[in-house]
């Protein structure tokens, strides 16, 4: 029999569960659930799943509630995690998203968004609309990893001939790059990232303030990996991967003009790659390849590297009465 736990968790206790999972992704980590509440005003809520006593999965759920009730948006990223290595997984995660749809929508009336870490397939959406849940259309999340086990002459090879084309001018162009996490070292970056969303008139919840919180909550061996590029000691930019289990992913850039024109973006993603090897990670995920959602230019950009492509089935809702539904429309755009 399946039970859920809902309770707070040291920071070293969660981290201890999550890296179980072969599913585990960057919002399911407790820095970034706690980065969400410091930076952005969410309520942490974090679930464990146990069957006959041994733990079977995960979920980090993050709330908003309306002024003056009780009523909210409670929003599950890729999760709940229960993906065991070696283990069949998609009945299991159905039991545990219908125990979620019953304790948010059906007991405390909330509205629910989820994205369960199923592929995207007929039976997965079957498997969740058995729970009650709606597939928002469109939703799927689609990106592509890269296998870091591989030899660095087969990664090279692997590259689009345009890619490699582009980091070999990069290379012979007099460019320079460092690794660093220290808090000066994240400062200069965040005043970059200021300057090119501001350029870019470009809105996230991934703001620099939320970076150095979060880098601030992260252990040491989780830092996130930030490279940085100069040409005569201009700078040209940065790239911001974070780090979870086995994997590592893209998360955001800063590159300036001089940066874009000077291909400093393919020489730091590649050195990027190889340091991230170094490290003993196996797989860079490419962090969102949309043929229709992302930039023409990123797209083109991250589809160089020919990566396994992965597409989940997509984000599902609840809502249970009048004032949940309301909730959504008022609360939504918070996600």
């Amino acid at each position: 029999m399946l039970t859920m736990e809902t309770r707070n968790f040291l920071q070293e206790e969660w981290n201890a569960v999550v890296v179980q999972f072969e599913d585990l992704n960057f919002m399911q980590l407790w820095e970034y659930g706690e980065a969400k509440r410091i930076t952005q005003g969410w309520q942490v809520f974090r679930h464990l799943f146990r069957v006959h006593g041994k733990i079977v999965g995960a979920a980090q759920a993050l709330v908003k509630t309306l002024p003056f009730t009780r009523r909210g948006l409670v929003w599950i990223n890729r999760a709940p995690l229960a993906k065991l290595y070696g283990a069949p997984y998609s009945d299991l995660l159905q039991e545990m998203s219908f125990t979620l749809k019953r304790y948010w929508v059906d007991e405390r009336r909330m509205y629910l968004r989820i994205v369960p870490t199923l592929p995207d397939s007929p039976s997965s959406l079957q498997l969740m609309e058995e729970c009650g849940l709606q597939i928002i259309p469109k939703s799927q999340w689609i990106s592509a990893r890269v296998d870091l086990t591989k030899d660095v002459d087969d990664l090279r090879e692997q590259l689009s001939q345009n890619w490699r084309r582009g980091l070999k001018k990069a290379e012979e162009s007099g460019l320079s790059y460092e690794v660093g996490s220290s808090e000066n070292f994240v400062q200069r970056i965040n005043e970059e990232y200021q300057i090119f969303l501001q350029r870019k008139r470009f809105k996230t919840n991934f703001t620099p303030h939320f970076i150095r919180t979060l880098q601030n909550l992260l252990p040491l061996e989780r830092k996130m990996y930030i490279i940085r590029g100069y040409k005569d000691k201009q700078s040209q930019g940065s790239i911001l991967f974070g780090c979870y289990g086995h994997t590592a992913e893209f998360l955001a850039e800063t590159l300036n003009e001089e940066g874009r024109q000077s291909n400093a973006g393919r020489l730091l993603f590649w050195n990027a790659l190889l340091g991230l090897k170094q490290r003993g990670f196996l797989l860079l995920d490419l962090g969102g390849v949309h043929p229709k959602e992302t930039p023409e230019g990123i797209l083109r950009f991250k589809s160089g590297f020919r990566g396994t492509a992965y597409q989940l089935v997509g984000t599902f809702e609840a809502a249970h009465g009048t004032l949940a539904r309301l909730t959504k429309n008022i609360v939504a755009h918070f996600a």
